[in-house]
């Protein structure tokens, strides 16, 4: 595999031109040293939602045992756990997208990475916050990922390059060396053994044709003696750690599932490979906790986001630690043990953290209009960037205030929902009291309302498409396909009555398969049609049991998913034109008076060649 392309070992997880994520816990704290001790004077985080009952104030200084990254509130930020997970408190720290925290031997210092994106995980840089000051540093700019200090802390090993090699920098930010520049392969997630050795994953014996597969590696800290410890010939053996004591390596495999990935731990020589977790579910980035008694990671608790869990080894104990609709941890955001507990002053009660939203109520509802979204980059003869209606019968043409993409109408059509800056917004249908709903980092993509008030939505978490599900009223937002297969991204997924349409499956509200419809599309009002696109760029209407298929404009290439008019009778769709850019067309369903629904164009094509929905922006009809 080339090294540009980390689409290495997972699509889903590789999260940095498919670069994600590792643990690595080196030495412990000698018992002798003291606990640090969070300044008063540094800010406590978000405070409980008024009116939910608070619940007894915790104490003043309450030790903290586990930092991780989490997309909770105002930016992903980086926050303590108590061991239980009970009480939380956030770091303040550089940056409003900070990940991958690893606490130094000494107790004060945290190392982390701030990034310039959440699914493409585009570091800006590494930075260390000191816990008892709230002083930071930086110590390398533009670059750096998934950061670990050696047991003496003179060094941090980390992913570099933007997701390829491991390289190490000396915590004040000089000695800065790439270990693994002379392989043309991506090797990435570095965690150090107790006598300075790091080990690694890697695609470097990955047989041909395998898309995402990875071993773990072990080398010395200058890059050299390279030596291969697992042997799976296409399996994904990712996240090494190694346990404070040096006696065992933990990480995650496919190596026995089908989907998703369990916690094996293995010696340090790569023999004795044992599997610990047993339950079909994304385990991901295991953590040893300083005693080595219990592993922390994160899975996907049931409903759709990332929790943290710890297993206790000895008795195979499984605790939940976090319960927020929120992304903890995990290969994006990153999690790890403290080396000793450190005292945190007025920390919260996780179960406090709730936010609630508070949408728009509403406007006057409007009749037969088509919401659409324009964007004017490289192209001058196109609409100026924003979110317009379309009157369906005149053609009259208004401009809101707001600005985004996916444009989508409520179901009383008195709201509309769009995306900006990959969160979802609410504002009435005029355009007015924009209000952003979830700010979880989740790239998300086109939306659909159904008429119970859910919203479905493409995601891209982990660098694939997946469904999300939206609560606009709460902002709580579930991914219902988290497996990491790199064939089954899925675009801008639509609904059927209560049922989610994913390409040309039905899945439940849980993200089970119910049905497959005969051709990727969207139904009809009276659910007995589908209208979709195919291979060609051809519009084309079938039944919902396959029958009577027939193409609908015969000539146009058509680079979005068509809309169905509220009665059923016609459709809006989108047509790459001769000079590469998109305009937006209606055509009755019979294939009858095909025109153009709005004069200028609305997009420039980002190939001229590529196919269906590469410059789908998005349109949605009212009644």
């Amino acid at each position: 595999m080339n090294r540009p392309c980390a689409a290495l070992i997972s699509a889903a997880t590789l999260v940095a031109c498919a670069a994600s994520a590792p643990p690595g816990q080196p030495t412990l704290l000698p018992e002798t040293t003291p606990n640090p001790t969070i300044s008063e004077t540094l800010p406590t985080g978000p405070q409980p939602t008024a009116g939910i009952a608070a619940l007894p104030t915790a104490p003043p200084q309450t030790p903290m045992s586990i930092v991780f990254g989490s997309s909770r509130g105002e930016g992903t930020g980086i926050f303590f756990a108590s061991s239980d997970g009970s009480l939380v408190k956030r770091l303040p720290v550089q940056g409003t997208l900070s990940a991958w925290p690893d606490a130094a031997p000494d107790g004060r210092r945290i190392v982390y990475a701030v990034l310039q994106g959440s699914r493409a995980q585009v570091s800006t840089g590494l930075y260390i916050t000191d816990i008892t000051t709230g002083q930071t540093t930086q110590i390398l700019a533009g670059d750096g990922l998934h950061p670990r200090w050696s047991p003496e802390a003179t060094l941090i090993a980390f992913t570099c390059e933007q997701g390829t090699d491991i390289c190490t920098i000396r915590p004040d930010g000089s000695d800065l060396t790439n270990l693994t520049a002379q392989a043309d392969t991506v090797e990435m997630a570095p965690s150090w053994t107790p006598d300075n050795r790091i080990v690694f994953m890697s695609d470097r014996d990955m047989p041909a044709g395998v898309t995402r597969g990875a071993e773990i590696y072990v080398m010395q800290a200058d890059g050299s003696s390279i030596a291969r410890l697992t042997y799976d010939n296409g399996a994904y053996n990712a996240f090494p750690t190694v346990a404070t004591n040096g006696a065992r390596i933990a990480f995650e495999s496919d190596r026995e599932v089908i989907a998703g990935s369990e916690i094996y731990t293995m010696a340090l020589d790569g023999s004795d490979i044992r599997r610990v977790t047993e339950d079909d579910v994304w385990n991901q980035v295991p953590a040893w906790s300083p005693d080595g008694s219990r592993i922390l990671y994160a899975a996907d608790s049931g409903s759709g986001h990332l929790d943290l869990f710890t297993l206790a080894i000895e008795s195979g104990e499984v605790t939940r630690l976090t319960r927020l609709s929120s992304e903890d941890g995990g290969v994006r955001w990153g999690h790890a043990f403290l080396r000793a507990p450190a005292a945190v002053a007025e920390p919260i009660r996780e179960q406090d953290q709730l936010d609630f939203v508070e949408p728009p109520a509403g406007s006057q509802p409007v009749t037969d209009a088509v919401l659409f979204a324009a964007h004017e980059l490289g192209c001058p003869t196109c609409l100026q960037t924003g979110i317009y209606r379309v009157d369906a019968v005149e053609g009259s043409l208004l401009r809101l205030p707001v600005e985004g993409l996916y444009p989508v109408w409520s179901p009383d059509f008195r709201r509309i929902g769009y995306v900006r800056d990959g969160e979802l917004f609410i504002a009435n249908a005029d355009g007015s009291s924009p209000t952003p709903i979830t700010d979880a980092a989740m790239g998300l993509g086109p939306l659909a309302w159904n008429p119970t008030g859910l919203i479905t939505a493409e995601c891209t978490p982990f660098g694939q498409r997946d469904v999300c599900i939206i609560d606009p009223e709460t902002g709580q937002i579930s991914n219902l396909t988290p497996a990491f297969s790199p064939d089954s991204g899925i675009r801008a997924p639509g609904w059927a009555d209560s049922q989610i349409i994913a390409g040309n499956r039905l899945i439940s509200q849980s993200g089970e398969v119910v049905g497959l419809l005969p051709a990727v599309g969207r139904p009809s009002p009276d659910g007995g049609r589908l209208a979709g696109v195919d291979s060609q760029g051809q519009l084309f209407v079938v039944n919902v049991d396959g029958s009577d298929r027939r193409s609908i404009v015969i000539g146009q290439r058509t680079k979005g998913f068509p809309v169905w008019s509220p009665d059923g009778s016609q459709l809006v769709y989108s047509v790459l034109e001769e000079d590469s850019t998109i305009t937006l067309w209606i055509v009755e369903a019979s294939g009858a008076n095909a025109r153009p629904l709005v004069a200028q164009p609305v997009a420039a094509a980002v190939s001229g060649t590529s196919t269906l929905l590469d410059t789908y922006i998005g349109y949605s009809w009212g009644p």
